[in-house]
Order: C-alpha cells, then structure tokens, then sequence
C-alpha cells in the first residue's frame, strides 16, 4: 500500500513539475495507468463540482443533488476532453514528421487533468474575497484551463522533443479546435430543428 501511494505521489510530482521522467517511469509505476488517471479524474472533477456549489451561494436543500450532478458532468468532460486533444496533439506533431507516441500522450493528458485538483482551495480564496457567482467560476476555469494547457504543452516539448513554440501552438491551436466542435454540433443540430419544424 506504502508503494501504492509514493508512486501516486510520485506521477504527480512527474505530471507537473518533471515531465522527462514521466516518460520514462510511467509504465513502471503503475500497472493500469488509466485506471489511476480515472481515479484523478473523479476527485478533479469533485473538486470543480464542490468549487461551483462554493462560489454559487445561497446554500439551500439542493446543492448535494447539484454536487452529484456536477460530479457526473465534470467526468464525463474530463474523461472524454483529454483523450480527444490528446489524440489531435499526436496527430498535428505526427505532421511534423515526428513519430506518433498517442498512447504517452493521451496518458499525459489524462494525468494533467490533477492541475484541476485546484478548483476547490482557489474558489475557497475567491470567496474569501467575495469574488462569487458565474462570473467567479468561470474565471476560475479559464485560469486553470490554461494552467493545464501550458502544462500539456510542456509536456509535448518533452514527449516529441520539440520547440517550446511549437509545443504551445499545436497545444493551444488543437484546443481550440476541440472547444469549437460542440458550437458547431449546436448550430448544425439547431438548424436541422428548425429545418424539420419549418
């Protein structure tokens, strides 16, 4: 169990701060990394959950029914999110003619998925200063969306041994493409609505 858990230890301290080594230690920590990753996954997405109800007062009947649904939701994003940008990563990097490494990338990015383990301390601070509402968490959200960005980032420097420029465009440049996938879905399925309707 010790070992259990100094390797946990150990493959965060890798994600964020030395990612030379993850490459390198992440098939000998872990038998089923993705099964440590869902586990990240499922307290990353608690604590954006706990965070929202946090910054959203007034506290009423309804905010553990709001906490488990947001659990739900936060997951799925989170288990899905990473595994497609990590997988369009690997495809822009593989156009530069560099070998495609998907599996340590989708790997990677499941792991960075711990940058979100903040959400809940940082709305704490947020409150404290009476900085709530939509608008609070929302920030929030985008300050650690980059945060985990520039994280994925320098991890594809290490992985594809690229630029650092390069790293950050293809990361960011692959994240926008993701984020603009479900407007356009929502446009096209409205239109098909209102088309059928009309």
């Amino acid at each position: 169990m010790n070992k259990t858990l100094l390797n946990f230890f150990s493959s965060i301290e890798y994600t964020l701060i030395n990612q030379i080594k993850f490459i390198e230690e992440i098939d000998r920590l872990f038998l089923k990394p993705q099964i440590v990753s869902g586990i990240l996954k499922l307290i990353a997405a608690f604590s954006i959950s706990t965070g929202a109800v946090f910054l959203n007062p007034p506290y009423t009947k309804g905010f553990l029914g709001a906490i488990v649904f947001g659990v739900f939701a936060d997951f799925l994003l989170l288990l899905i999110l990473p595994f497609i940008l990590g997988s369009l990563i690997d495809y822009f990097v593989q156009n530069k003619d560099r070998p495609g490494r998907v599996r340590l990338m989708v790997l990677f990015s499941d792991f960075s998925v711990l940058i979100y383990f903040l959400f809940f301390p940082i709305s704490v601070i947020f409150a404290e200063f009476e900085l709530l509402g939509v608008g609070a968490y929302i920030l929030l959200l985008i300050i650690l969306t980059i945060l985990y960005l520039v994280n994925l980032s320098r991890g594809v420097k290490y992985i594809y041994e690229l630029k650092e420029r390069d790293s950050m465009r293809i990361v960011f440049f692959s994240f926008a493409i993701v984020s603009v996938i479900p407007f356009v879905f929502g446009i096209f399925f409205s239109s098909f609505v209102l088309s059928i309707l009309g």
